[in-house]
Parts: structure tokens; sequence; C-alpha cells
């Protein structure tokens, strides 16, 4: 699978530990957009799933991950704040899962989807749609959930005409074909991504030049690639020919999931504050709402320069003490020491804060202080 040669076949020492391999790095590089080929070695006698659920061992690879990182840490902001409202994941992991509940104390804020039937249960603040499987559920429930868990060539294109997740699809084709969406991680290498969005695309294709702005998808990458290009192409149908240029230039972050994340929250959590200071103004003070918001912004650009180079340990600090001060601002008490809680602004969206008639309503001589 990794297209060697006779001779750099022969070079390997197969009797030595992998990891002692001096063409290891090369091998896994030459493999990575072949997962599913690989996942989809048979062993004689094995289940069909036995690399998976037995060689990789997903129950215990991605099943007892529990320290997330910065990443699933601004994710867990990001719903709690109210800024997203679907997450589709191909990871098996259950990382966002485990930010959402320590950063809000166990509170139930997310709809984790598995199984079409989950698509009933309570609605949560954000709906994770793990259209994959998943590695938690599986190591729990196997005689339910393993099942779920797609990996292998074959899985993956049978996925689009499986009819235990005819209910899963529709969700997510109507996500794809309705909702603009940050692309991150996602190399869109697997045929059944690249049948839903085709399948979105039919159904409505996206306008150019969008309307209204901003882009529709956009990508967390260093380049748009093949993958990438041919979404691009399906989903913007007859306006993509003669804007190609365009579209793939507005649809490139040139950043990676770290920094682009930590970037939304800050600009979030900046555009939330600003709203407040307009909203709580009021008219007397009403000339100093710009002063205030650009001094945010500032302060904002201030905070993203302190983020490197370990951006874990700068959120885990940031949220201490963005926690710590809103408590005292709200309750004059100190929060329980050593608590990981993040302290939200409010559950509302920015757009919906413009349109709730408690915030910046106050009785006369109240005062309100920024500081």
């Amino acid at each position: 699978m990794a297209n060697l040669s006779d001779a750099e076949l022969a070079a390997i020492p197969l009797g030595d530990p992998v990891d002692s391999w001096p063409q290891k790095g090369a091998l896994i590089h030459s493999l990575w957009d072949s997962y599913a080929s690989v996942l989809d070695i048979r062993v004689e006698g094995e289940a069909d799933d036995y690399m998976l659920w037995n060689a990789v061992d997903v129950r215990t690879m991605f099943g007892t991950l529990a320290d997330p990182d910065s990443e699933h840490l601004c994710i867990a902001i990001l719903v709690m704040e109210g800024a997203i409202a679907d997450i589709a994941s191909a990871n098996w992991d259950g990382l966002i899962e485990r930010a959402v509940e320590r950063l809000s104390g166990g509170r139930r804020l997310l709809q984790v989807v598995v199984d079409p039937d989950h698509l009933r249960d309570p609605a949560g603040r954000t709906r994770l749609i793990k259209f994959h499987g998943c590695a938690i559920y599986a190591r729990d429930d196997p005689g339910t959930y393993r099942r779920f868990l797609t990996a292998t060539r074959p899985q993956i294109t049978n996925w689009p005409h499986n009819p235990r997740v005819d209910a899963l699809r529709t969700v997510l084709r109507g996500v794809a074909t309705n909702s603009r969406t940050l692309m991150i991680g996602l190399s869109l290498q697997d045929t059944n991504l690249q049948d839903l969005f085709a399948g979105a695309g039919r159904e409505n294709a996206w306008p150019w030049p969008p309307a209204p702005p901003p882009q529709g998808h956009v990508f967390c990458a260093d380049a748009i690639g093949t993958h990438q290009s041919n979404m691009l192409r399906v989903v913007y149908g007859a306006a993509y020919g003669r804007n190609r240029a365009a579209i793939e230039e507005s649809a490139l972050i040139r950043a990676y999931a770290k920094q682009i994340l930590l970037g939304l929250v800050l600009h979030m959590l900046c555009a939330k504050l600003s709203s407040l200071a307009t909203q709580g103004c009021g008219a007397r003070l009403a000339g100093a709402s710009a002063h205030i918001r650009a001094g945010l912004r500032r302060l904002r650009d201030s905070l993203a320069a302190l983020a490197e180079p370990d951006r874990t340990a700068f959120l885990t600090r940031f949220i201490e003490l963005w926690s710590r001060g809103l408590t005292i601002f709200r309750s004059g008490s100190l929060p329980p020491a050593g608590s990981p809680m993040y302290e939200v602004i409010t559950l509302l969206s920015e757009r919906e804060m413009a349109a709730e008639p408690n915030i910046g309503c106050h009785p006369p001589g109240f005062q309100i202080g920024i500081g």
C-alpha cells in the first residue's frame, strides 16, 4: 500500500520493533490518506473489523482519552456561549464531550448522536453528530454500538446506502445544505462525505457571491486540496467554474485547529462584551461605547499574543482568571479553589443578545461597571 520498491521493502528490518524502523515516518506519511484500506486488511478467521477492534483496539486507544487539548476546550467554550448549533465529527474519541462536561460542571449541554435513535433525545445546547461512531459507546455497549464504527473502505463506500443510518444522513445533509460550515482537520478523502455534500449541492447549491456573506464552507488548512476542491465544485454547482479562484481563496483559512479555535473564542468574547457595552451605556454614555469597543479589541489582541507557545496552558489559565473575575463581579464571592469550570457571559449567542429585552434594561440610577 505504501508503493515501496523491492529494494526499499528489503531494507526494512522486519524483525525489529516498528518504533525502531528508520523508515517509520515515511511509511506513516505515505499511508496517511489510505487509513480505510489499512483498516480493511483481513485476518483469516477473524471478524471484518478485526484491525480496528483488536489490532488498533479502538476501545482503549480512543475510548479512554480523558485529557482535552486546547481545541476541545475552545469548542466547549463556544458551545457554552451559544456560538455553535451543530458539530459533525468523524472522530471516535470523547474529548469534546469531556471538555464540555469539565467546563460546565457536568451540565447536559450536548445532544450526542451516534445511533439515529439519539436524534429523538432531548435537545442540548449543541448537537454533536458522531457519524463514524464512538469508541466510548462501543466500549460500554459493543452489542449496540460496535456496528456504528465506520473505518474500512467497504464501510465508507456503503455508508450512503446503509438503511441503518438513513435518519442520520438526512440530518447531516440538511446541515450541509443550509448551514455555513467551518471544517477543521477534515481532509474529505472519505467517499461518503463527498457523496453527502454532492446530495446537498443537488438539493440547493450555494450561491456565488454568497448572499449574504460570508462564504458557505471554510477550511482550516495550508492549501485547498483535491478533495476540498471537489467538494466546493459540487456545493456551488454551475457557479464554481467561472468563479473557481475566488471561491477557493475565500474558502481557505491558513491556520490549524488550535490557532483558529482560540482566535474564535477571543473574537466571540470580545464581540459579546462589545454588545453589552453598546446596550448598557444608555443615552448618557452612548458616545463612550465606541471607545469601549476599541479598547476591548486591543485587550483581545494583547491576550492573543500571550497564547504561544503552549496554548493549552494559556487557555487553562485564561479560563481560571476569566471565571474568577466574572464570579466575583456577579456574586461578590470567589469560586471554589481549583475549579476548572468556565463562567459564561450569557448562554445567548451574540445575535440573540441584541434581541434580548432583559439586556440593557435597568432601573434609573443603576450603574454598569466595566473593569
